[in-house]
């Protein structure tokens, strides 16, 4: 009787798990939205800083400048393809290529903070221009609590 029971019970339990629908349909990637949120605001303030730089540093840091550029342009790139697949919805590989966006803003970055120190240079005319407006979704988020 306990081992019917049981049974029955078992039976009950997976004809529930089945029979329930489950919306296995995915939304947005949060994370991986915030994650392109970031790229652009990192983008736009190596971008604003190296505006700064290319015209203050003196001709002889030319190779340093072209360096700081190739990391901001590959950076660029990885950016664009990891929107585009983002829209797609393949939000893993948005993710994974924002991360390496990041890592060359990262390093151009880096780069700039070096040479401002060497060349005395101060980007706090880049602090307004870093914060792009938020996606749109990311907008209608927040109009809808409000």
């Amino acid at each position: 009787m306990k081992r019917l029971l049981a049974c029955m019970l078992i039976i009950g339990i997976v004809a529930s798990l089945v029979l329930v629908p489950v919306d296995i349909t995915a939304g947005i990637d949060k994370a991986a939205e915030k994650i392109l949120y970031n790229v652009e605001r990192l983008y736009n303030l190596t971008n604003c800083r190296y505006e700064v730089l290319s015209e203050a540093a003196p001709e002889e840091y030319s190779s340093e400048l072209e360096e700081i550029w190739q990391l901001i342009m590959n950076g660029s790139s990885l950016s664009s393809i990891a929107k585009s697949k983002f829209e797609e919805g393949n939000y893993t590989e948005a993710k994974r290529l924002a991360v390496l966006s990041i890592v060359n803003l990262g390093r151009a970055l880096r780069l700039e903070s070096t040479l401002a120190r060497d060349l005395n240079i101060n980007f706090s005319a880049c602090r307004l221009e870093m914060t792009p407006a938020p996606p749109v979704q990311l907008r209608e988020r927040i109009r809808q609590k409000i």
